[in-house]
């Protein structure tokens, strides 16, 4: 779909509307949200930032801030800033992991439903940046982190990268890698990594 059109699967025959693959109109604009239980989250402006350009909103007026992110959710969120919230909204659970593993953001399948540890969040949004060539090299950073010794190799060149971008700063002070990401903390991490200069 070229940029700053809708995508539609079909028109209704009398009316000439366009409608998604489930027969449902295709609004004009993205749907933007205000969401009424962020005031007061550290988060609140990124997730009023996603809010405004349609994403997130699975919950509708609610965002559900201290909530679990769910795989699913935060990939069709990721394809919705490259590719459109009508887009990403039109694509099944299986369509978002399959557009994730070609994207190269996902590495293997998961399970849609599934959580996100901090240490999958910083490979996803530094794998989103292209610079997954970078990550791979832990060998030359030095992590910040009190727990930086222990985070494994493989997630070591992500946290670095993550903390030097400013895209997940965790508590500033342990990293954690099996932490279960909220949906107010990936909501801030997606907003940062689209700050970073490409």
């Amino acid at each position: 779909v070229p940029d700053g059109q809708m995508a539609f699967r079909m028109l209704e025959a009398f009316s000439g509307d366009r409608l998604d693959y489930r027969g449902q109109p295709v609004s004009a604009a993205p749907a933007t949200h205000v969401f009424q239980d962020v005031s007061g989250n550290f988060a609140e402006k990124e997730i009023t930032l996603l809010g405004k350009a349609g994403l997130l909103i699975e919950y509708g007026d609610n965002f559900h801030p201290s909530e679990p992110i769910q795989l699913v959710d935060l990939l069709r969120a990721m394809v919705g800033i490259y590719q459109g919230p009508e887009t990403s909204r039109m694509m099944s659970e299986e369509d978002v992991i399959r557009r994730a593993l070609a994207q190269g953001w996902l590495k293997e399948s998961m399970p849609p439903r599934s959580t996100v540890s901090r240490g999958l969040l910083s490979q996803l949004m530094i794998r989103s940046l292209g610079l997954d060539y970078l990550a791979v090299i832990p060998e030359i950073y030095q992590l910040p982190y009190r727990d930086g010794v222990q985070i494994n190799e493989e997630l070591r060149g992500y946290a670095a990268l993550s903390w030097g971008l400013g895209i997940i700063r965790a508590d500033g002070v342990s990293f954690v890698p099996q932490h279960t990401i909220t949906r107010a903390e990936a909501a801030a991490a997606l907003v940062h990594s689209l700050g970073v200069k490409r």
